[in-house]
């Protein structure tokens, strides 16, 4: 509109990705309106051209995952090589869409502390989200159940959805199928009351997970971490135990037997930068994960007596046993407990 508050058809409107170079154009219809469709996440500059009027420019405007921003230019007449830049923020509030949520951007994924290196980690840092995990949860990335055990706004757990760049990653029992590292995520847009038409099939909230973009500059990250028993603590109930006199005296066989060694590393890295200036562009990401722990079971074994042959022992186990030959289906023969075969499988 110009300074009157009379709307301006035909106005060319200019959304140029800061990051990439990537512009986007359109033009105000005779109500004066614009639409820029499908921009990526990131900062944007926006350039308004009229001609007699002055050109307007609006830096540092943040779209982020599943805005829909209003803002409104004032044309000034004059001519189009003079120009008037708005420094102005973007607007906190949405009024064209009726969600409640948060977003979790680029920062606090690189600032804050992650449970296990897991980006969904700080998914609780939403209202109305809680984790039902166990306190002493790793938060692993590929143990996917950790990610999708939430509960949000009084839902049960695992009623919600999970989506990674605005797909649905979930599975049959309400899991999501992936997690990815959080050097590859650009933001999380978590909404606990998606009113939207285009949300459905579940009763909790809506987790977007939005990957990162290449830009027009070469970044890269390493990232190593590592924890093993000497850097953890005994939670209560092993402490409770340990030091228990009912249970025995304190000995390092009996620490390690309820507190055993295990041992963590992990790898991750990325790596992007521009195929084609303000065109194209890459990301690559690595992340692997080396664990050590015990694991402990129990399980049945033929007796020294049995590999030759001999099952006469299980005759003091009563009458009802029959040793007979798998490839035959026919009872031994003899007593059927003495010179059996042993044959390969």
């Amino acid at each position: 509109m110009d300074t009157t508050g009379a709307v301006v058809p035909g106005v060319t409107v200019v959304a140029t990705n800061v990051g990439t170079g990537v512009v986007t154009s359109a033009t105000s219809n005779e109500s004066g309106n614009y639409q820029l469709l499908y921009l990526n996440p990131g900062t944007y500059k926006l350039t308004v051209e009229q001609p007699g009027f002055k050109r307007v420019e609006r830096t540092a405007v943040e779209v982020r995952v599943g805005d829909a921003i209003t803002l409104d230019m004032s044309l000034e007449p004059g001519q189009v090589s003079e120009s008037v830049t708005v420094t102005a923020e973007t607007p906190l509030l949405e009024a064209s869409e009726a969600t409640v949520g948060q977003l979790v951007d680029r920062r606090r994924l690189a600032d804050l502390p992650l449970a296990g290196g897991n980006p969904a980690y700080l998914l609780q840092l939403t209202p109305g989200i809680m984790a039902t995990n166990a306190a002493s949860h790793g938060w692993f990335p590929h143990a996917v159940d950790s990610t999708s055990n939430v509960a949000a706004v009084g839902t049960r757990t695992r009623a919600s959805q999970f989506a990674l760049d605005g797909n649905p990653i979930m599975t049959q029992g309400g899991q999501a199928s992936y997690s990815p590292p959080p050097e590859m995520v650009q933001e999380m847009k978590i909404q606990t009351a998606p009113f939207d038409a285009s949300q459905g099939g579940f009763s909790g909230a809506n987790f977007n997970i939005v990957t990162r973009s290449g830009s027009n500059d070469w970044h890269g990250d390493l990232w190593f971490s590592h924890y093993s028993r000497p850097l953890m603590t005994r939670n209560f109930f092993v402490n409770r135990f340990i030091f228990d006199p009912n249970t025995g005296p304190v000995t390092e066989e009996k620490k390690k037997s309820q507190w055993p060694p295990t041992q963590t590393n992990r790898y991750r890295a990325t790596f992007s930068g521009p195929v084609i200036k303000n065109k194209t562009f890459f990301i690559y990401g690595y992340d692997k994960l080396f664990r050590k722990r015990p694991a402990t079971g129990v399980n049945t074994v033929p007796t020294a007596e049995q590999r030759t042959g001999d099952f006469s022992k299980l005759l003091a186990l009563g009458a009802r046993y029959q040793i007979y030959d798998p490839f035959t289906i026919a009872a031994a023969a003899g007593d059927g407990f003495r010179g059996c075969r042993w044959r390969a499988m």
